[in-house]
């Protein structure tokens, strides 16, 4: 925290959170205008586990999450969706300028053992823009699966048996990180559930993990804790 003075964090919350708040409200009254639109801010998985040694980004971009979050409640009734995606490890020319050493590390730690592409996350942006995804607003794509996979390994590297997650760390708590349970995206909670579950038989761990299991029709969706062998 000494490395940097006030200014270098005015600085930090002008670029990342002020500057993504100016452009959304240039941009409100064109998409109200139209009956509705897509609104689609990109920070990083840093805004749900903070990334060593990134303290500004960390803290900017945590911003623009609840920014997001909290204007996509106010914004829905207009049409208009707000997300976020929070890409974790990209082949980015600034990730690729990191020592070969370092980002074999990275990838050890990535299930799918490589770096994200660009392009897939400008496909991810494109789907949730689309009307494909109209009613899934509030969302923050992929940070909390990437969160609880850090922690696995992490505890892991630590020589646990066991990791424990608390109710609803992987879907999030309906109310709170969503309005409803009606605009999330359970096709992606899927994929997220089946890649820890992979994590956990590669490492040869048992988690506890809390989410939200979708029940049969006519069956509210119940907060639940699975047990992973």
């Amino acid at each position: 925290i000494y490395d940097f003075d006030d200014q270098a964090y005015v600085d930090a919350l002008n670029t990342n959170t002020l500057g993504t708040i100016r452009l959304i409200r240039e941009a409100l009254p064109h998409l109200e205008a139209r009956g509705g639109g897509s609104i689609v801010t990109i920070t990083s998985a840093g805004v749900k586990q903070p990334i060593d040694n990134l303290i500004l980004s960390n803290t900017a971009r945590a911003g623009v999450l609840g920014f997001a979050k909290s204007l996509s409640t106010q914004l829905a009734s207009f049409g208009i969706t707000v997300n976020t995606v929070s890409p974790g490890y990209i082949a980015t020319d600034m990730v690729m300028a990191v020592p070969e050493d370092i980002r074999e590390k990275i990838v050890a730690q990535i299930p799918v053992a490589r770096l994200g592409t660009p392009e897939e996350i400008a496909e991810l942006v494109t789907y949730i823009a689309s009307d494909k995804a109209g009613f899934i607003t509030g969302a923050d794509i992929s940070a909390n699966g990437e969160w609880v996979r850090r922690q696995i390994q992490a505890a892991v590297s630590r020589g646990a048996d066991v990791v424990h997650f608390p109710e609803c760390a992987l879907s999030g708590y309906a109310g709170k990180d969503h309005k409803t349970l009606d605009n999330l995206d359970w096709d992606l909670l899927r994929l997220e559930t089946e890649s820890i579950t992979a994590l956990a038989k590669e490492l040869g761990v048992w988690v506890i993990l809390g989410s939200t299991h979708r029940l049969s029709d006519g069956h509210k969706p119940h907060n639940s804790l699975y047990v992973i062998n």
